[in-house]
C-alpha cells in the first residue's frame, strides 16, 4: 500500500489556529468546557511537536503570541461570582501544562507576551490571597516541572533580570516563591509550604548549574558572556533605583539619572524624550507630570516625545490610543492641555487630512477626552450620557470655523462607544 502523503505544515498551522481560537475565553461559543478541550489538544500538539515546532516562524508566532495571551487571558477572565471560583482545577492545571510546554518548545524569548505570561500566571498565582488550597498546590507542584527545563532559570536571568527593557522575572519567582514558603503567623508549616521551600531550593540549586551549552565554551568567551551579563544588570540595578527616585520626585530622580551619567549635563531634550521611551521603570503617571509641566524645558522634551510617534496612518481617535499607552494623562486641566497641544501639531504634521489646521485637530483631541470620560464613566447614568448627535454638534465649526465631516466625527463617536480609551494602566499591554 502507498505510503499516506504528508498535510504539511500549512494545514498543521491551520489546525493550531482553529484550536488557539477556541481557548479565546472572550468568545460565547468557548465556554470552560470548549477552552479544556482545546487546552489538552495544544499541550498533546506541543509535546508531540516539540522544539521543531519554533522552526517555522509561523508555527512559533502562534504559540509565542497568540496562544500566551489567551493563557493569561483564561487566568484573568470571570469564571463564577466568587473569586474563588477563578479557574477551575482543571483548566488551571492544563494552563500551567501548556505554559511549561510553551517554553519547552519555544524557549527564552526575551519577549513581553512570555513576560506577561509568567508574570501574570505564575507570579499572580503564587502571589493570590483567595485562591483555594487545592489550587495553590496545584500551582505550587507545577513549579518543579517548569525548572525541570534544562538551563532554564539561566537563561531567564540573561534574558529578563539582565535586560533593561524587561521585568526582573527570576528575581520576582523566588520572592513569589519565598512568600509561599513562610507559613501564616499563628499557623504550622503546611504541605504548600513545603513545596515552595522545594521549588525555591530547586531554583536555586538549578541558577547555579551551566547547561552543555556553557560546558563547551571556551573559558575566555563565557567569561566575556558572565561579564557583559553583570555589567548590563548592574546598569539595570542604577537605573530602577533612579527611577524610583524620579517616580517620587522626576527633578529629583533626573539628578540621580546625571550623576549616574545616564543622562547628560546639560540635559537634552531629545535625549530625555528617548530615555522616556526606552526606560519602563519610569511610572507613566510621574512621565505625563513631568512633560506637561509649565517650564520651558518640559515642553521642549514634550516636543521631543511626540516625535518619536509616526501617526501618518492613523486617525485622530488611533493616534491618540497610541499616544496615551505611553503615560499617565494628569488630572489638572492645564496639564491635559499642553499635552492635546503638542499631540495636535504632531499629528497634524504627519497627517493633516480632514484638519485645516492644528487648533482643529487640539479642540477634536480634547472633544475625544471627554467623550470617552462621558460614555465610559459609571457615575453617568445611561439616559444622560453624550450621544453622536451630541458629539457632532458640540464639534461644529472647530475646523477653521467650517465643519469637520459628520461621517469622520460618527466613526469616532463609534470608535470610542465600543471601545474605551484606558488611560491609567500600567500593566504589559499584550495586544
Amino acid at each position: 500500500s502507498a505510503k499516506p502523503t504528508p498535510y504539511g505544515v500549512g494545514f498543521l498551522y491551520e489546525v493550531l489556529r482553529f484550536l488557539v481560537g477556541l481557548v479565546d475565553p472572550s468568545e460565547v461559543h468557548n465556554p470552560p468546557p470548549v477552552r479544556a478541550f482545546a487546552l489538552a489538544a495544544l499541550l498533546a500538539a506541543m509535546s508531540a511537536g516539540g522544539a521543531a515546532l519554533s522552526q517555522v516562524a509561523a508555527l512559533s508566532s502562534l504559540l509565542s503570541e497568540s496562544l500566551a495571551y489567551l493563557l493569561v487571558a483564561n487566568i484573568e477572565c470571570a469564571y463564577g461570582a466568587s473569586a474563588d471560583e477563578a479557574p477551575p482545577a482543571e483548566i488551571l492545571s492544563l494552563i500551567l501544562k501548556c505554559t511549561h510546554q510553551h517554553l519547552a518548545v519555544v524557549g527564552v524569548l526575551a519577549s513581553p507576551q512570555q513576560e506577561a505570561l509568567l508574570l501574570r500566571v505564575h507570579v499572580a498565582l503564587l502571589r493570590s490571597k483567595v485562591m483555594s488550597s487545592d489550587k495553590r498546590l496545584i500551582v505550587l507542584e507545577s513549579i518543579p516541572c517548569l525548572l525541570a527545563i534544562p538551563g532554564l532559570p539561566l537563561h531567564v536571568y540573561a534574558a529578563y533580570d539582565c535586560n533593561l527593557r524587561r521585568a526582573d522575572l527570576l528575581g520576582q519567582i523566588a520572592t513569589a516563591l519565598a512568600e509561599a514558603a513562610r507559613p501564616v503567623a499563628g499557623m504550622g508549616v503546611d504541605g504548600a509550604n513545603m513545596l515552595a521551600l522545594e521549588a525555591l531550593t530547586d531554583l536555586l540549586a538549578s541558577s547555579a548549574g551551566v547547561d552543555d551549552d556553557d560546558a563547551s565554551a571556551s573559558d575566555e568567551s563565557a567569561s566575556a558572556g558572565t561579564e557583559g551579563l553583570l555589567a548590563t544588570r548592574q546598569k539595570k540595578t542604577t537605573v530602577q533605583r533612579c527611577a524610583a527616585a524620579f517616580n517620587e520626585k522626576p527633578k529629583r530622580g533626573i539628578e540621580a539619572f546625571q550623576a549616574s551619567q545616564l543622562l547628560s549635563t546639560p540635559l537634552d531634550a531629545a535625549e530625555m524624550a528617548t530615555f522616556f521611551r526606552a526606560t519602563p521603570q519610569l511610572s507613566k503617571a510621574a512621565m505625563g507630570d513631568y512633560m506637561s509641566g509649565p517650564e520651558a524645558f518640559s515642553a521642549e522634551v514634550l516636543t521631543a516625545f511626540c516625535s518619536h510617534f509616526d501617526f501618518g496612518a492613523l486617525e485622530i481617535d488611533g493616534a491618540l490610543r497610541l499616544f496615551l499607552q505611553t503615560f499617565r494623562l494628569p488630572g489638572e486641566a492645564q496639564k491635559i492641555d499642553r499635552m492635546m497641544e503638542a499631540f495636535a501639531r504632531s499629528l497634524f504634521a504627519a497627517n493633516p487630512e480632514p484638519f485645516a489646521n492644528s487648533d482643529a485637530a487640539y479642540v477634536l483631541a480634547f472633544a475625544i477626552i471627554m467623550l470617552n470620560t462621558d460614555l465610559h464613566n459609571p457615575n453617568i447614568a445611561v439616559e444622560r450620557k453624550m450621544t453622536i448627535d451630541q458629539f457632532v454638534n458640540n464639534n461644529r465649526g472647530i475646523n477653521n470655523s467650517a465643519d469637520l465631516p459628520r461621517p469622520f466625527l460618527e466613526r469616532i463617536y463609534e470608535s470610542i462607544r465600543t471601545r474605551e480609551i484606558k488611560m491609567s494602566d500600567e500593566e504589559i499591554q499584550l495586544s
